[in-house]
């Protein structure tokens, strides 16, 4: 993306809005780290709870 970070925030914001509750699940395994701050400030401007998660052989694991 070519957009600052608080555009894809409030895009990202604006599609997610309406969508999540809660706690919600991220890996952020792959991306750009401006993507990373955008998808991180969105989440938190739509205040739910933030858990990290990665894949493993044995299956998805909270770290």
């Amino acid at each position: 993306m070519n957009l600052d970070e608080e555009k894809m925030r409030d895009q990202i914001t604006a599609a997610l809005k309406k969508k999540i509750s809660g706690d919600v699940a991220v890996n952020l395994i792959s991306g750009s780290g401006k993507e990373h701050m955008a998808l991180l400030g969105a989440l938190t401007k739509c205040g739910v709870g933030i858990r990290f998660v990665t894949s493993t052989e044995q299956g998805i694991k909270e770290l």
